[in-house]
């Protein structure tokens, strides 16, 4: 499959940092956003550590070879959609641990939205609130959704959980990220798409949804720009929306289903391997 894509981050209009990063790994058809959460800039390191481990996972095992991969417990019976799965947990074991062995960073965790566009399909693991959209048809579909208390309670059919405590108040608490908890693992979903030429997908993070609708988004998404465009246009309507968090978007569009060379391909020779941690 091959695909076009452009990304860029940003602090926003009231950080002063930039807890996100963001992971493009162009010869895999790999795209990762990671939204830091925790005090004294923890947030960033959390979000760095994730980006990392994925990438680290990926150059170290191949989707035909499962059983060189970690013996990481994923439920999940797809050998493509465990390798993403996998690489999430890997993620999850190495914010844990550097949280343990560096006790100002303690606390700290970060979301993950991964699409890895490969034979045909896309695999989209995510966890917390950063999201995976597809733009098919004239139509936006938000492929993942938000693990918030606001969701999970809305799930279970429940209003406020105090009084004076509205939903809307917990509208950004998460209810699960990786790197919290004790446990070895962190609760993954996974989707798999089967795209058609021409589709877009965005992964962002919440600073991106944050004060921006849908139908803004969908507009900018169903424009035929080019992604490096489409990237700019979803900036300044963050920032003009409210600019409140730090926004990072990843634009890719589907150019081609056939396989190239390597089954995989950029549609942009030139981009190389991408992290981004901090982009002004």
């Amino acid at each position: 499959m091959r695909i076009s894509f452009h990304c860029a981050s940003h602090a926003g209009n009231v950080r002063k940092n930039n807890e996100d990063s963001l992971l493009v790994l162009p010869d895999e058809n790999l795209l990762v956003v990671a939204d830091g959460l925790g005090g004294q800039n923890c947030g960033e390191v959390a979000s760095r550590v994730a980006v990392h481990r994925i990438r680290d996972f990926f150059r170290t095992t191949g989707a035909e070879s499962a059983i060189t991969w970690p013996s990481i417990d994923t439920r999940v019976q797809d050998d493509l959609g465990r390798r993403l799965v996998s690489a999430v947990q890997y993620a999850h074991a190495g914010v844990r641990d550097a949280a343990v062995e560096t006790p100002q960073f303690s606390g700290m965790s970060t979301t993950v939205v991964a699409a890895w566009f490969v034979q045909r399909r896309v695999y989209v693991a995510h966890v917390g609130d950063s999201r995976c959209y597809r733009m098919t048809g004239g139509r936006l579909v938000q492929i993942t959704r938000d693990h918030t208390l606001v969701n999970e309670l809305e799930n279970l059919g429940q209003g406020a959980p105090a009084e004076g405590v509205t939903l809307q108040a917990l509208r950004h608490v998460l209810s699960r990220a990786v790197g919290t908890g004790s446990a070895p693992h962190v609760q993954t979903d996974l989707a798999v798409v089967s795209p058609e030429v021409g589709d877009v997908f965005l992964l962002c993070s919440d600073g991106m949804t944050l004060d921006t609708p849908d139908d803004r988004i969908a507009q900018v998404l169903s424009s035929g720009d080019p992604p490096d465009d489409m990237v700019q246009e979803l900036l300044a309507l963050a920032l003009a929306a409210s600019g409140g968090d730090n926004i990072t978007v990843v634009v890719a569009r589907v150019e081609s289903l056939e396989e190239d060379d390597g089954g995989n391909g950029c549609a942009d020779p030139d981009t190389a391997e991408t992290t981004v941690e901090v982009a002004e």
